[in-house]
Formats: C-alpha cells, sequence, structure tokens
C-alpha cells in the first residue's frame, strides 16, 4: 500500500467519527425523567383522603443530566396581562408572584424517590434545602408526589400531612 493510500484511508476513518452527534442518552442521573414536560393536573391530597384539584397554567418542567427546572403558574384561566403592558403595577406584580412557583437546582434520583436541592426558588427559605417526591411513571405521563420540603437549615414546610400531585405530560 502507497503512502497516498494509506493516508487516504487513515483520513475517511477519521471523518467517519466526525459525523452528527448522536441524540443525547439517557444519563443515569436523570433516567427517564430526562426532558421537558408540561403540567397537566395539580392536587392536593389531603390525609383523610379527600383532595382538592388546582388550575395549572402556563408551566415548564425540566430534567437533564441531574439538573432541573419547575415553573408554573396557576390559578383560573389565563394569566391576566399587564394594564400597561411590561410596567406592571404594584398590585399586578403581587398577583402574579403569589400565583406561581419558580426552582432550580440538583436531583437525585433512586428507584420512586427524588430529591430535589434548589439553587435557585422564589422562597428564599428553599434554597439550600431540599423537597421530596415519589415518583410515577406510565408512559409520557410523570406523577410527582411532593411529600415534604425542608428549609436550608431543615426546618419543615408546614403541610399537615397533605401531600402535592402534579401530574406532567412530557413535551420531549
Amino acid at each position: 500500500m502507497s503512502i497516498r493510500h494509506f493516508c487516504s484511508a487513515v483520513a475517511v476513518l477519521a471523518l467517519a467519527g466526525c459525523g452528527f452527534p448522536s441524540p443525547p442518552a439517557e444519563s443515569a442521573e436523570s433516567g427517564p425523567l430526562e426532558g421537558t414536560w408540561r403540567l397537566a393536573e395539580m392536587r392536593l391530597l389531603h390525609a383523610d383522603g379527600s383532595s382538592v384539584a388546582l388550575s395549572p397554567r402556563e408551566s415548564f418542567f425540566l430534567f437533564a443530566g441531574g439538573s432541573y427546572s419547575m415553573t408554573w403558574a396557576f390559578g383560573e384561566g389565563r394569566s391576566p396581562t399587564y394594564a400597561e403592558r411590561w410596567t406592571p403595577s404594584t398590585e399586578e406584580k403581587l398577583a402574579r408572584f403569589g400565583s406561581m412557583l419558580v426552582n432550580a437546582g440538583t436531583f437525585t434520583l433512586e428507584e420512586d424517590r427524588m430529591v430535589v436541592r434548589p439553587h435557585f426558588a422564589v422562597a428564599p427559605e428553599f434554597v439550600g434545602g431540599e423537597g421530596r417526591f415519589q415518583v410515577a411513571f406510565a408512559g409520557d405521563t410523570l406523577e410527582l408526589f411532593w411529600d415534604e420540603s425542608l428549609a436550608f437549615d431543615g426546618f419543615p414546610y408546614p403541610t399537615g400531612g397533605t401531600r402535592t400531585l402534579l401530574r406532567l405530560v412530557r413535551i420531549r
């Protein structure tokens, strides 16, 4: 084999390994959570077996490589726009703030249990704390049963035995 043919063969083999990247594999940290989700249903589940439906508005959940983001607003109908576009009044800011939950950070998933550790949250007490969930899958539906929240100093969020069910559907 001539040097010219050898160099051509090496170049072809090198280029063969430089194709388009394959789609990301399911990460060990995220497992079946990997991807983006939207909130389809939200319920407060009381210890006595009763429940109360909450109306989800816009939402976006992201799980990737051991990191997460959870954002949603709740209330009836579409979120109201501000009377003066892009310039909310104090009352409008308070109404928006009171209707949403936002937090992002890292998480671990072991069997049917997930623990989130927020690095950012609307509630400053939650940053450095943790949220504990029971997780269940059914196809492209994910159920998160939010069992417990602890502040950065271990102080529990008072739930009185109430859990929150977040039923999500996969976007991608």
